[in-house]
């Protein structure tokens, strides 16, 4: 296996702006050719500048110009030309696409002489296409992006079709607040790298919800397709499909109405194993908010070792402050009923460090625990009410005993939470007054050998397939991280995978500010597909971190 860095080869940068101040993350690749074991790749990745540029440039998430200090902040400055980017543009100065050409020569072992980046360019015109995948449909190159449409900043309109809620209410078309999802044509030129960025077309159901728009992209039977969602709203596996084919990129676009690409959308799966893990998981915390939410990532592409099947790449968020301070809440009930004058267990623990470890490591201490629990269902309510300013409902309760009888304590998923927090070097970036103070220069100069953590979720990454016919789930594998124990990291961000001979390579996003891909064997891949739906049980699915020490090229 490889863990790769790429982001220090990709040299491309854009007018009047120098390298170290473009950001680099999350990118997508698509296979391209092959000629003597020497493999051609189309990779296009997000970058990313925020102006006043930082001195020094940036190199950790935290500092001036990284997404997580400021990057985020939306852009000022009305573009007169759609995508691109007017002399007085400040903050969000550009959020666009770069292109790799990048090869691998599969006799090499070595990832230094293995990996060559051929050529690197950002393409100017691509300011507001955001998170690009890349993908290949009707014997031609496609880019999906989204987009918040209108928007005054980069001359990019509203939709010319109506946009709908949920309910049926046309969406008002102010600025920014209607999510779209479009598919343009790219012109990859692998000999004089001339790329081009050619028409788009909105995709879906006119319908917005602000909520998906990573959607895996595929071509079936002449109709553009898209995994919309995973777990969408509470639903199953849904697939949409274009409403009309077309036998070519053209004809495809010809279908258009009003610049939108129509669907129509179906749920192929009854259930759904990833639904199955999120309700189960879900169950456990009380309260509306959830502690994990899975989604697809990024395009689909045929299995190489497999003719029935397409392999998709998902992430699922885990929302580690509030698993962490749920995990905290459960162990001082277990340090209340373990007291004496409640359950009166032998040897109660001293402290919520030695509660969470009883209770893990010692199967008649947890089994005490639950059945009180169980028969006095009311014992936590002021233990609760003094976590969460709110009183108990029995709703509420439920979901505690949930936790408690599907010990959530012992789950790798909350190992995974633990861990990172008790990390002595580790620093979790705070929120501060509203959703997105975190992305105003809080941590502005954080240590070098500091594990600093997103302070909304971690984003861990799975595989899955779908029936090549029927569109349904039928393989699934863990969630994992690529992990060095050296240079942990709890956000990345997966798109999709592309076929390297008999292996598989993975493009992923590091930090908001990293370009990465993991190379894994046909073999390696298959023993990572445990779940299928004939005997499948949502308590066996983990959250895994994958020790690979990462290449930094």
């Amino acid at each position: 296996m490889w863990n790769i860095d790429l982001t220090n080869l990709l040299t491309a940068t854009i007018t009047n702006v120098n390298r170290a101040n473009v950001i680099k993350f999350n990118n997508s690749w698509v296979h391209a050719g092959t000629n003597n074991n020497v493999h051609d790749f189309v990779m296009v990745y997000r970058a990313m500048v925020y102006h006043p540029f930082a001195n020094p440039a940036p190199v950790l998430p935290g500092q001036a110009g990284t997404p997580w200090a400021a990057g985020w902040r939306g852009a000022t400055g009305n573009a007169t030309v759609e995508a691109t980017v007017p002399n007085v543009r400040t903050n969000r100065y550009f959020d666009g696409v770069g292109v790799a050409h990048i090869q691998i020569d599969t006799t090499q072992n070595v990832p230094q002489n293995a990996i060559a980046v051929v050529n690197d360019t950002i393409l100017e015109d691509t300011d507001g296409f955001e998170d690009p995948r890349i993908f290949s449909a009707y014997g031609q190159y496609y880019l999906h992006s989204h987009r918040y449409q209108p928007d005054p900043t980069r001359a990019a309109p509203a939709p010319a079709d109506p946009v709908y809620d949920d309910q049926g209410n046309v969406v008002q078309a102010v600025a920014g607040n209607t999510l779209c999802v479009k598919v343009n044509e790219l012109t990859i030129d692998l000999v004089n790298h001339q790329h081009a960025l050619g028409p788009g077309r909105f995709y879906g159901l006119n319908v917005s919800t602000q909520m998906e728009k990573n959607y895996g992209f595929f071509e079936k039977n002449n109709y553009l397709c898209a995994v919309y969602g995973l777990t969408q709203r509470g639903n199953p596996l849904t697939v949409f499909q274009t409403q009309q084919n077309g036998n070519s990129g053209n004809a495809l676009f010809a279908t258009a109405v009003n610049g939108d690409l129509r669907c129509n959308s179906t749920q192929p799966n009854s259930g759904g194993m990833v639904l199955d893990v999120e309700n189960y998981i879900n169950d456990m915390h009380p309260g509306a908010m959830p502690l994990v939410m899975f989604s697809s990532s990024g395009p689909l592409i045929p299995n190489p070792a497999n003719n029935n099947t397409r392999i998709g790449v998902g992430h699922v968020k885990i929302l580690h402050p509030i698993l962490y301070k749920y995990a905290s809440f459960l162990a001082d009930l277990i340090l209340h009923i373990a007291s004496p004058g409640q359950a009166n267990i032998p040897n109660p623990p001293a402290n919520r460090s030695a509660a969470i470890t009883a209770y893990r490591n010692n199967n008649g201490f947890a089994d005490s625990v639950d059945q009180y629990f169980a028969a006095h269902l009311g014992c936590g309510d002021n233990l609760f009410a003094q976590s969460y300013n709110n009183p108990a409902t029995q709703a509420d309760r439920t979901a505690v005993l949930n936790a408690l009888q599907r010990r959530l304590l012992r789950s790798s998923l909350a190992d995974v939470v633990l861990t990172a927090w008790n990390d002595a070097n580790g620093i979790v970036m705070p929120w501060g007054n509203n959703r997105f103070a975190w992305a105003t220069g809080i941590l502005a100069n954080p240590a070098g050998n500091a594990l600093i953590l997103h302070p909304m979720a971690f984003y861990f990454s799975f595989f899955y397939e779908l029936d090549m016919n029927n569109d349904s789930l039928v393989r699934l594998s863990n969630a994992w991280l690529v992990h060095d124990q050296a240079n942990p990291a709890y956000l990345q961000f997966a798109e999709n995978v592309a076929p390297l001979g008999g292996d598989l390579i993975m493009g992923f996003g590091e930090n908001d500010n990293r370009v990465k891909f993991w190379r894994l064997s046909g073999n390696e891949y298959n023993q990572k597909m445990i779940h299928v739906p004939q005997n499948f049980n949502r308590a066996d699915f983990q959250f895994l971190r994958q020790g690979i020490q990462q290449t930094v090229l």
